[in-house]
């Protein structure tokens, strides 16, 4: 009897000493837990924004979009036929852009599409692209009407400028420097653009 009450004792000491240790184990994890995927590292190219297209590039990738004779109608999303029924701002954006993508003679019959609505702008860019062709005096021509249509497009005053310094009138030029002065004053970009090729000229004839 002696014996069993010893031998219970000694195995209650033992869950005593025990039972503890359970508030020291790790805690389990769920099986929840277990399943959750770790994030996602960053990708390289999220890390820093592309950088942005220059102005001509954008007007490169405008002009590549639509094949010889067609242009992008900017409300369809989709080429169309390039003719006098076009609207007259698709023809006059397409143009431009063909300009300044440097497709001079494809912006020319283009914008000669829109030539008769008398736009400042479409006369300014068929002069523009006259004169990267080296047509001087039809550049000039197209400068004096859009000049006409409006007085204060200070944008072909400086075009202008720059064709007379093509011919050697750097008066001409100064003319029309003085013109962009008075009506952006002298930190407009025009009047900046124009100041620096007359004095570039300037120094070339020294």
């Amino acid at each position: 009897m002696r014996s069993r009450l010893h031998a219970l004792a000694g195995a209650v000491a033992l869950i005593a000493l025990i039972q503890p240790l359970h508030l020291y184990a790790a805690p389990e994890t769920t099986d929840a837990e277990e399943t959750k995927p770790a994030e996602a590292a960053p990708k390289p190219e999220d890390a820093a924004a592309k950088p942005e297209m220059t102005p001509e590039e954008t007007a490169k990738k405008a002009a590549e979009a639509c094949e010889e004779g067609k242009v992008m109608d900017a409300e369809k999303k989709e080429c169309v036929e390039a003719t006098p029924a076009t609207d007259k701002k698709t023809l006059w954006e397409n143009g431009r852009n063909f300009a300044n993508a440097g497709q001079y003679e494809r912006a020319i019959r283009t914008l000669e599409l829109a030539e008769m609505s008398g736009d400042a702008r479409v006369l300014s860019y068929l002069g523009y692209s006259h004169r990267k062709l080296g047509h001087l005096l039809v550049a000039m021509g197209y400068y004096e009407a859009a000049v006409a249509a409006d007085p204060d497009y200070v944008k072909v005053r400086e075009y202008m400028g720059e064709g007379f310094i093509q011919m050697g009138n750097l008066d001409g030029a100064r003319g029309q420097l003085a013109e962009i002065g008075k009506r952006c004053g002298t930190g407009c970009a025009e009047y900046a653009m124009l100041e620096q090729a007359i004095g570039a000229a300037e120094t070339a004839r020294d």
